[in-house]
């Protein structure tokens, strides 16, 4: 067990990482379920950019997401985000972190269980995803494909990777304030408090890091106190 021990504390990076994965990949996957039926998102040949522009488009999207935190959730507006066809609740506000407009797409942070990750790993070769690949994200209530969530990325688009991007003309929303249903392209979304969640989320790991540095002193010093013991006994019977 000590051996393992010494394995399991010898890089703090590693362990870091793995508490990371637990805390955030676990969270996002664990509870999406598998679907027979395929999919593909179609509405990724629709657009087309010009380099730079997506460059200059993502840096200024990367900086309001980190830049912008909110005091307070106000759950007066929130709005709950529908698939367009069936109504499946998919996500809400309290998970946006902004939009990307030039894909006309809601970006967020997690999804629902009713939200289903093809498996099926696809390919772009043309357009403002050129050189990505992407998993499709299906409703579990019609099977219709609702956006994508990007696995690889060229460096200018590397801050959506990993999130999930809900197509805007697939999605409607839910207002608590008015109680109304709107379309998703009727509504502007602003930059969410993810940069208030990741400090959080890091003072947590920092906290369970300390309580593990700990035990690692303590099983040293156990260790320390059995070997003393039995060079005692071994002197006391030579």
């Amino acid at each position: 067990m000590l051996r393992c021990m010494r394995v399991w504390f010898k890089s703090k990076a590693g362990l870091l990482g793995w508490l990371i994965y637990l805390s955030i990949d676990g969270r996002m996957l664990k509870h999406y379920r598998r679907e027979i039926r395929n999919s593909s998102p179609s509405f990724m040949h629709k657009y087309g950019l010009k380099s730079d522009e997506e460059t200059t488009d993502c840096s200024e999207l990367l900086t309001s997401i980190i830049s912008n935190v909110e005091p307070e959730a106000d759950h007066r507006n929130a709005v709950v985000l529908h698939c367009g066809a069936c109504y499946t609740v998919l996500s809400d506000t309290f998970e946006v972190c902004g939009e990307y407009k030039k894909l006309n797409s809601i970006i967020c942070a997690r999804v629902t269980k009713h939200v289903t990750i093809k498996e099926e790993l696809g390919f772009q070769v043309q357009g403002p995803l050129t050189g990505c690949t992407y998993n499709a994200l299906q409703c579990s209530g019609c099977f219709r494909c609702v956006g994508i969530i990007l696995n690889s990325t060229t460096k200018h688009l590397s801050v959506l990777r990993s999130l999930c991007l809900l197509q805007k003309e697939n999605i409607s929303c839910y207002s608590f304030k008015t109680s109304s249903v709107i379309k998703a392209s009727d509504v502007t979304f602003e930059p969410g408090t993810i940069r208030k969640s990741l400090d959080k989320l890091k003072q947590e790991l920092d906290g369970i890091l300390e309580h593990m540095v700990v035990i690692q002193r303590q099983l040293k010093g156990a260790k320390f106190s059995q070997d003393t013991t039995k060079e005692l006994s071994l002197d006391i019977d030579h």
